[in-house]
């Protein structure tokens, strides 16, 4: 029984871990994503001056989209943490609830 228990606490204190882990991870790479974004609005200023090549503008467009999809992979994380944060709570999917709301017109 004590063992249970002690897993039990492990499992929500992990699954807190990462839910507080992600936010982090999740406030740094918008962050990162804001300043690419600048980045990216300063080579298309170069570009349409002609101070630089249009190379410039494809890196920077590359860069944020790359962010942007990291961003996305982070927010993935994020959410199964919270799920199984849940799930170390105590708390379950019930198939028949989802059925049943699927069934009423």
């Amino acid at each position: 029984y004590t063992q249970t228990v002690q897993n039990a606490f492990r499992d929500v204190h992990d699954a807190l871990n990462n839910v507080a882990a992600g936010r982090d991870i999740t406030a740094t790479t918008a962050k990162r994503i804001d300043a690419l974004r600048s980045t990216l609005r300063l080579a298309d200023l170069r570009y349409k001056n002609g101070y630089s090549g249009y190379l410039e503008v494809l890196n920077a467009q590359r860069d944020l989209a790359q962010a942007e999809s990291g961003l996305i992979d982070i927010q993935r994380g994020q959410l199964n943490a919270v799920v199984s944060l849940y799930k170390a709570l105590g708390g379950g999917w019930d198939a028949s609830s989802v059925t049943a709301q699927i069934a009423k017109p």
